[in-house]
């Protein structure tokens, strides 16, 4: 699968599970965790009320209430499996794919059919989405 089609393919189903967060809630933050080495995409969010409860840190993104809600209740998104069998088999032959991805996954964020999701989410007025690479919290991709 070629990075376009994937980025085309990654867009339209992250729309898909965004416009399932519709909420009376403030989203404060949308995660895109990306990890080319195992084959594994998750969205999570973080709800303003989520810290006002307390126990919840924005840090701690497996934590969330929220996390991973991207997922069925056997914690996989079905609808991604060949977008991240692609992703884990390219980052396999090449290391230097995983960049690739997370870069593809920057442009899916910022395409069109996500943006008009986000945009249709009740957002905390210091709303963010964040794109970060795991193995280094610096590199930020959004």
């Amino acid at each position: 699968m070629d990075k376009s089609e994937w980025t085309g393919n990654f867009a339209r189903e992250m729309a898909k599970s965004i416009k399932g967060l519709q909420s009376t809630e403030e989203i404060q933050i949308l995660d895109i965790g990306i990890f080319p080495w195992h084959g594994l995409i998750e969205l999570s969010a973080l709800y303003s009320s989520d810290l006002q409860k307390g126990g919840v840190y924005v840090d701690d993104i497996a934590g969330w209430p929220h996390y991973n809600f991207s997922a069925n209740e056997n914690s996989q998104w079905p609808e991604i499996g060949t977008m991240a069998e692609a992703m884990k088999t390219d980052y396999a032959n090449d290391r230097k794919q995983g960049e690739e991805y997370f870069l593809a996954a920057a442009e899916a964020v910022k395409s069109p059919v996500v943006q008009s999701a986000i945009e249709k989410l009740k957002r905390s007025k210091d709303f963010r989405v964040n794109l970060i690479h795991p193995d280094i919290p610096d590199k930020k991709y959004l």
